[in-house]
């Protein structure tokens, strides 16, 4: 496998999926895959900016397009908040 390092600006990024071992970040135009676990890139993400909403999901804040009492909307895709991040995701979405 060809590994190399990209440079991703985090302007670009719509949310990012945890599957199994490895995370997705999906943006407007492409999705990358890596193996850095959930947490730690969302340790690295800005928290204004960024809001996990499920254990599987951190979604960017200003391109959520909808968003009900259980999931959000994001380009297309519908992203479930999970019961644990649900009373976070309504403060900062304003539920």
């Amino acid at each position: 496998m060809n590994k190399k390092t990209v440079k991703v600006d985090i302007n670009d990024i719509l949310f990012i999926e945890r599957r199994k071992e490895y995370i997705h970040i999906i943006t407007g135009e492409k999705a990358f895959v890596t193996r850095i676990s959930i947490s730690e890139i969302s340790d690295q993400l800005p928290k204004e900016k960024f809001l996990r909403i499920h254990r599987s999901f951190i979604a960017a804040i200003d391109k959520i397009n909808a968003f009900s009492a259980s999931s959000v909307e994001i380009g297309g895709n519908s992203i479930p908040i999970g019961r644990s991040y649900r009373e976070i995701a309504h403060q900062v979405l304003k539920l």
